[in-house]
């Protein structure tokens, strides 16, 4: 790994690979350990042994004992990796000298109990190093709960505990009965079964659980040919200050919202807008085009209201007419959202309709930059403005593709190592895993949570070569900042600035239950996030405002458009919270 910071820290590529080191010495010893002990109960059994046993109870003693020996290390082996992984190689730790003295001292006991569990000669004493080495795990499990509280700390207390217990109850009652040498082969029956449950919940819920997505995540290094750098299309001076403007969902009523947006816009100056997906409801009407049709039927009522038919046909057509148009000589960035993909919408389709706004000059010189022999049109993007990388990734189906995920992977790799880029602003429809949205967000499938999270550390690693990285989102349909600002980023890597801006239109949500209303949550509100530039220092200094549109601000023509009252509908009842008549 090289480079990963935190909100506390900055660890450089050195410290890292230093890091690095000291936790596979650290795995390879514990390894080794291990190994002795399997191999001296191999070789010696003593346990099995003493006991005298003959034919089948034999037999069972070894096996099971065996299967005890090898379930506990393989889990500690596998759960070792894991943790010294995430806890001093992926996500660094401001006390991480302490830590990492902790989990050694935890590891050479592990180690020395089930060394001592392999060796022992009498049944009582290998449950003992056995009941020790689940007492060492359980104490290591509560440190780790209190100090991180992460999934896996609170998944490997319960097992431990469960597994102490067991075991301690069968060390009392070999102990106390004189009779119990008759018990033992029982006794071994009862803890192979327990120690294979184990093992195979403790797997399950690091493999198929959320565990899984804490295993170490890639580097960004070594994608291209060679190691090579292609070039980016434009090496600039920067302009000293500028202003871009980005929101997303302006379904529903954004055929109301989105010209106010585009007039404000103008009005500040921006030098583009960049649309974050989900452009159309489809799979229902969007109410401004069903009411659009409304008033041209009190026009000439031989008209019919808007059918199936009609919509999705025009519906395309209507977002490029009323929503894109307004914004005039002010260049529109689109992405795509998973509204774009309601059927019977596919992302071809998608690509066919608005070709013209993903081959945009700035968006074909980059992809050729990238690779000469691209002459695909993708939904996924970036170009290069004033040294700043913009990237706008697919993940309207929840998830991202692999092929996409080579793609941004060589992209990020080339910013990571390229002089030329100061700075990288991402721009997607679903806000990647474990924000403050999470309940609406990547973290909603599996295979998004897993790939959202290997982004999320990606872009850890371009801050981490001192580069600021920012990240915009819609998806869900309010405004709020500090969206990584969350217990788990703050545990895993660090927080990165993030916003949620789904506000240019589209029905108004709640904000989650664990966030209040403040300045940087705002619900029931319409609008779009002004993004200023300025050039000058080591790095582009970016400055975010929200900006409210209101109803006074639609333009007189969009209203004339609408029977009366529709305007006033959109930004009174176009919400969860304010349950209204219907739109007029």
């Amino acid at each position: 790994m090289t480079g990963l910071t935190n909100s506390v820290m900055l660890l450089n590529a050195d410290s890292t690979t230093t890091i690095q080191g000291a936790v596979e010495a650290v795995l390879l010893a514990f390894t080794v350990v291990v190994g002795v002990a399997l191999e001296r109960f191999l070789k010696d059994h003593l346990v099995v042994a003493e006991q005298k046993y003959e034919g089948w109870r034999h037999e069972l003693c070894y096996w099971s004992a065996l299967t005890i020996l090898i379930t506990l290390a393989i889990r500690f082996l596998i759960g070792s990796y894991i943790h010294l992984h995430v806890t001093y190689v992926d996500a660094p730790t401001p006390k991480i000298l302490l830590g990492f003295l902790k989990d050694l001292f935890f590891l050479f006991a592990f180690g020395t109990f089930l060394v001592r569990a392999a060796l022992a000669k009498r049944f009582s004493s290998f449950m003992y190093w056995i009941m020790l080495f689940s007492a060492a795990g359980v104490v290591w499990s509560v440190i780790e709960v209190i100090t991180r509280s992460y999934h896996l700390a609170w998944a490997w207390l319960l097992i431990n505990l469960f597994q102490c217990v067991v075991t301690f109850a069968c060390w009392k009652y070999v102990g106390s009965r004189t009779d119990a040498l008759r018990g033992i082969p029982a006794i071994f029956a009862v803890l192979v079964i327990m120690f294979a449950g184990l093992f195979c919940v403790d797997l399950w819920q690091i493999i198929i659980g959320s565990g899984w997505t804490q295993l170490p995540h890639e580097s960004l290094v070594d994608v291209l040919p060679g190691g090579a750098v292609a070039p980016a299309v434009k090496k600039e001076s920067p302009e000293q200050t500028w202003r871009f403007a980005v929101s997303g969902d302006s379904r529903n009523c954004g055929d109301v919202v989105m010209p106010a947006i585009a007039r404000s816009v103008q009005g500040q100056g921006a030098e583009f807008y960049w649309h974050l997906g989900d452009l159309r409801a489809l799979y229902n009407f969007d109410e401004d085009m069903a009411a659009e049709q409304r008033k041209k039927q009190l026009a000439n009522p031989k008209l019919y209201p808007l059918s199936i038919f009609d919509y999705q046909s025009r519906v395309w057509d209507d977002f490029i007419d009323y929503q894109i148009a307004p914004f005039g000589r002010v260049p529109f960035f689109i992405g795509i959202g998973n509204h774009e993909l309601v059927p019977p919408k596919t992302r071809n389709e998608f690509i066919s309709r608005f070709t013209d706004w993903l081959v945009t000059p700035a968006l074909q010189e980059q992809r050729l930059a990238d690779r000469p022999d691209d002459h695909m049109v993708h939904t996924y993007y970036h170009w290069i403005r004033n040294n700043i990388d913009f990237i706008y990734i697919d993940n309207a189906s929840n998830t991202v593709d692999d092929a996409q995920m080579t793609w941004l992977k060589s992209v990020l790799s080339r910013d990571m190592s390229d002089a030329g880029i100061e700075t990288v602003v991402v721009g997607m429809h679903e806000a990647l895993p474990e924000s403050l949205a999470r309940a609406h967000s990547m973290s909603d499938d599996k295979d998004g949570q897993i790939k959202g999270l290997k982004i999320y550390h990606w872009l850890l690693q371009i801050r981490g070569k001192g580069k600021p990285v920012y990240i915009f989102a819609s998806h869900s349909h309010f405004y709020m900042a500090n969206i990584f600002d969350t217990a788990y980023w703050r545990q895993h890597g660090g927080v990165l600035p993030g916003w949620i801006v789904g506000s240019a239109g589209a029905q108004r949500y709640k904000l989650p239950s664990s966030v209040k209303p403040s300045p940087n949550a705002l619900h029931d509100v319409y609008g779009y996030l002004l993004v200023t530039v300025q050039h000058g220092g080591k790095q582009p200094v970016i400055k975010t405002d929200f900006v409210e549109v209101k109803e006074h601000e639609v333009p007189t023509e969009v209203t004339a458009r609408y029977p009366a009252g529709f305007v006033t509908w959109c930004f009174d009842y176009n919400s969860e919270t304010h349950a209204g008549p219907p739109p007029p």
